[in-house]
């Protein structure tokens, strides 16, 4: 009685935050922020290789960029 039920993205293996900002800066991202997870991404923060501030939402199963915005 009362067990709390978890949720499917629970369940699944997730990347550390530690992994995305090193999985970024060789791909030659710069000024990387803290990932902060929203659901099952995280958002990060930083400079593209232009030199133009950027967010970036990553996969937090895959450690995939999803999303990139201006």
């Amino acid at each position: 009685m009362g067990a709390c039920a978890a949720s499917a993205d629970d369940a699944l293996v997730t990347v550390s935050p530690d992994s995305v900002v090193h999985n970024l800066q060789r791909q030659d991202y710069h000024h990387i922020s803290l990932p902060v997870r929203s659901g099952r991404f995280y958002e990060v923060k930083a400079i593209n290789r232009q030199g133009h501030k950027i967010k970036l939402y990553i996969d937090a199963h895959s450690g995939r960029i999803v999303d990139v915005k201006r």
